[in-house]
């Protein structure tokens, strides 16, 4: 179904094939996030293109309302409303039939297109204020999103001209992938919003097979730019000669067993499997913003990941499938009976859909490889540091940033702006060491006048300021007062607050790591979590097992309940509602390609199993999961390391099945490197907790236990603790020091931190592992 919009888009006209309305037939939603065949200094060019056609016959009034500039919505696979403007109608006749077909771009891409944005030069450049200057006068409202750039402070221009190609480069600079959408109310659209992400789409895990999901597919293979050898050049040096890699390129020949410095990157291995061993396939790349060799050598290494291999591109045929593959996901595809053998992991970089003839769909995979050429993180960090110097020494040691996570621009009457002051010292977001107390706004009208009742009411008031539309006409500046309070903890201000009780009854299933704990201050009891195989080997192969189980403050256990097959039991939230003690839980059904979000009574010496009726399931998963029911918030966690992405939700929304992230943000981004252990995370809105760190980790393998504060609005990192087992309460016995659990709690107006350890030694011969839960009272976070 179609729906078409006057100029005020509201919702006069209705194209459906239900035989009561309008009919359409040769419609086609196109949407792409990469030219999956051509490449962009080494990586597949980044763009958003969204087109829709369709076409309708004579005879309706609705007819008639198709034309140039009218806009048009429906809702798409991804169950999001999608807007666009008809830029082109065609009046046709076949045989004796009259038809009219129009074309449209995306509303956002075409308002983008016809919007003048004047150059500008940032010499700090982030994403988050370059794509808001872009979107500044779109009417679209920009969602909450991170710094997607990870090489640090750099220098950006933008050049005059269209916002749609300022935004077109910004894409591929920062690496970013977007999506635009309405909001619909009583048939008016009352929002129009633009998501920008790192990636779009999911890991499936789905596999499409010639012959029972897919109808056809075809596969494109092309050498160009194919290079086992690879020649690096950088910018120019002093005598006009371009630089190489040819000084730090120190490369051991194998025939001779000598050394040599050479200018260029050799792949034997690449050349091996696609080269069939012949003389190398020579290439040459430049980048003319980077002098130093060793700048130079570390881009040509993540370039040559690009050229090494040739290059694939598929389109499939899909065929009638229960869910349709969505743009940015990750797929399989398989036919046996291509020579050679298709058997591709991939991303759906464009789709082709249709409402009214699904047979016709198919989907482009390619190769989505994007390397952002960049001068190492090094040399950004000590640029970043010496211009913050010179603007340090002009200036004063520390500055206030006021942003706006959706733009400073209402699109509508009923939207609402949270602006959020951030304190710097140099580099550094150090808002947490200063009180709430130390931040007030001033209000002033047009007329430059100052609001003395309402800048009076907002003394002292806090860093976050929420604005209505009715206030939208007046200037907001926030005054900062640098008086210092020591607001962020030590290892040595977490205090022992219970170790939990081993069970002797089943010394193999009770005696293991305490995977999550949480208190239900309420009933004064602590709800852990621990991995369980005590069920038979054939039930422990189809999935894992848990148990949840009930001790007293201190330490005591009480009862427990069995999660038969229902997940790792590393994450989980608690509600006490009127006396009932709910769980809150992520799980996989076995066999099946479902996961779900549920909660759950804490029933004693109950099982439950993925199937299990009184399991009150709400929204669907994709990983674990905790709640923060004092604030209303669900954070979800789908973690990989360095790759962990953490999504923030609204939970009245979250629970009425919208999938939709608040905030979004990945462990890399706040510093997390590949290697390092996830364990666990919760969330006080607006703060996210998260542990990282092995059973055994060091400083020297770079896996040692961290707890990391971040703020969820921002993505960006306002504390860290590295745990050494020096100071405090928090002692290993020996070098097995697993930080497993990380949680919140209230006691009154009172916020506490549980932070738990797994430990070995303590009378190994009977108890494997025990653990303690040490506990910090928070004032600022």
């Amino acid at each position: 179904m179609y729906y078409i919009l006057n100029k005020n888009e509201k919702i006069i006209g209705v194209l459906s094939n239900d035989g009561k309305s309008c009919p359409f037939y040769d419609d086609h939603h196109e949407n792409a996030i990469a030219e999956s065949s051509s490449s962009d200094n080494g990586k597949l060019a980044k763009i958003w293109s969204e087109t829709l056609s369709l076409s309708v016959p004579y005879g309706y009034d609705e007819t008639d309302l198709l034309e140039r500039g009218t806009q048009i919505l429906f809702k798409d696979s991804n169950d999001l409303y999608k807007l666009f403007t008809i830029y082109e109608v065609t009046d046709e006749i076949n045989g004796e039939t009259h038809r009219k077909s129009i074309d449209a771009f995306n509303s956002c891409i075409w308002k983008m297109s016809h919007t003048q944005i004047d150059s500008k030069n940032f010499s700090s450049a982030n994403s988050i204020n370059v794509f808001s200057y872009i979107f500044e006068r779109s009417g679209w409202t920009l969602d909450g999103f991170n710094d997607f750039y990870s090489g640090g402070v750099k220098s950006y221009e933008l050049q005059e001209g269209t916002a749609q190609a300022a935004l077109d480069e910004a894409l591929k600079e920062f690496d970013v992938e977007v999506v635009a959408y309405a909001v619909i109310n009583d048939g008016n659209i009352i929002a129009k919003h633009v998501q920008l992400v790192e990636r779009l789409g999911e890991n499936t895990g789905e596999r499409f097979e010639y012959r029972h999901n897919i109808k056809g597919a075809s596969r494109k293979e092309t050498e160009t730019d194919f290079y086992t050898k690879l020649y690096i050049k950088g910018a120019n040096k002093a005598d006009g000669t371009p630089q190489t890699i040819t000084s730090v390129n120190k490369v051991k020949n194998p025939k001779t067993g000598l050394y040599e410095y050479l200018p260029y990157l050799l792949d034997d291995e690449a050349n091996d499997n696609y080269n069939s061993g012949h003389d190398h396939l020579e290439g040459l790349i430049s980048n003319d913003k980077i002098l130093q060799p060793s700048g130079l050598l570390t881009w040509g290494k993540e370039q040559l990941k690009y050229y090494n291999h040739p290059k694939f591109e598929y389109t499939v045929d899909v065929a009638l499938l229960a869910e349709r593959p969505q743009i940015g996901d990750k797929v399989v595809v398989v036919d046996f009976e291509m020579s050679p053998v298709m058997t591709v992991t991939a991303r759906v970089v464009a789709t082709n859909y249709s409402l009214s003839d699904v047979v016709s769909d198919n989907v482009t995979l390619g190769e989505f490889t994007t390397i952002n050429a960049i001068t190492p993180s090094l040399i950004w960090q000590l640029q970043a540091n010496a211009n913050q110097a010179l603007q340090d020494s002009k200036d004063k040691s520390f500055r206030v940033s006021v942003t706006s996570q959706a733009g400073f621009d209402f699109a509508s009457k009923t939207e609402t702006k949270t602006l959020i002051a951030q304190v710097y010292e140099g580099n550094h977001l150090v808002t947490p060491k200063y009180p709430q107390s130390n931040f007030s706004w001033i209000k002033t009208f047009k007329d430059g006048t100052v609001d003395e009742d309402w800048t009076e009411k907002h003394e002292s008031f806090g860093n976050i300021l929420v604005l209505t539309f009715e206030d939208s006409d007046c200037t907001y500046e926030c005054v900062f007062d640098n008086a210092i309070s020591n607001a962020y903890f030590l290892e040595s201000d977490f205090k022992l607050f219970v170790k939990l009780q081993s069970d002797s009854s089943m010394i193999n299933q009770f005696r293991r790591v305490a995977q999550y704990a949480q208190v239900d201050p309420k009933t004064k009891n602590i709800y852990w979590s621990m991995g369980y195989s005590g069920y038979t080997a054939a039930e422990n192969k189809i999935a894992e097992s848990f148990t949840i189980t009930r001790t007293d403050m201190q330490g005591k256990i009480l009862d427990r309940m069995f999660m038969k097959q229902l997940g790792h039991g590393s994450h989980f939230g608690l509600e006490n509602i009127g006396g009932v003690l709910y769980v809150f839980h992520a799980y996989n059904v076995p066999n099946k390609n479902e996961a779900y979000c549920g909660k759950f009574k804490y029933v004693a010496n109950k099982t439950y199993t993925p199937t299990s009726s009184d399991i009150i399931k709400f929204n669907t998963a994709v990983s674990r999961i905790n709640l923060d029911a004092k604030n209303g918030y669900y954070l979800m966690t789908y973690y990989s390391s360095s790759k962990t992405v953490y999504r923030v939700f609204e939970r009245k929304a979250f629970e009425k099945g919208d999938k939709k992230a608040l905030h979004q943000f990945t462990a890399s981004s706040v510093g997390i490197s590949e290697g390092q252990t996830y364990q666990s995370s919760c969330i006080d809105y607006p703060y996210v907790y998260t542990v990282f760190g092995g059973a055994k980790g060091t400083v020297v393998n770079n896996d040692m236990p961290q707890l990391r504060v971040i703020d969820a609005r921002t993505g960006e990192q306002v504390h860290q603790l590295n745990f050494n087992f020096t100071a405090g309460d928090i002692q290993a016995d020996d070098e097995f020091h697993e930080p497993e659990t990380t949680s919140i709690y209230y006691e009154g107006d009172s916020k506490y931190l549980l932070q738990g350890f797994a430990f070995t030694s303590e009378v190994s011969d009977t108890e494997p592992v025990y653990n303690k839960l040490y506990r910090l009272k928070i004032d600022n976070f």
